[in-house]
């Protein structure tokens, strides 16, 4: 992570803290779908909704022509990453005030 110029990732708790603030590092996490409570996902919206990294919802939004959906589905992939390129991350300072609002 530390040589990294992007971090992409799950969206664990542990792996975006130090994503963000041991490295401060531009990040794209992807949920992981499978779990039973889905936790990563509050945490990846909140995180996005303050600027300070970019969410893909599943997995399978990233892949070009797995899923036999033909053009819709590798419109939908290269809408992710241009998404992506016009990102620009606000660093997280920690503390956040509304973290636990």
């Amino acid at each position: 992570m530390r040589s990294a110029d992007l971090i992409m990732s799950h969206a664990g708790a542990g792996t975006v803290m130090e994503g963000l603030l041991r490295f401060r590092k531009p990040m794209v996490v992807v949920i992981n779908t499978l779990l039973m409570d889905n936790h990563q996902t509050e945490l990846a919206h909140a995180m996005a909704q303050r600027g300070h990294l970019f969410v893909v919802d599943n997995p399978d939004d990233l892949e070009f022509g797995n899923r036999g959906n033909g053009e819709n589905e590798v419109d939908a992939a290269l809408e992710i990453w241009n998404d992506f390129d016009s990102f620009v991350p606000i660093p997280h300072q920690g503390g956040d005030e509304h973290d636990f609002a």
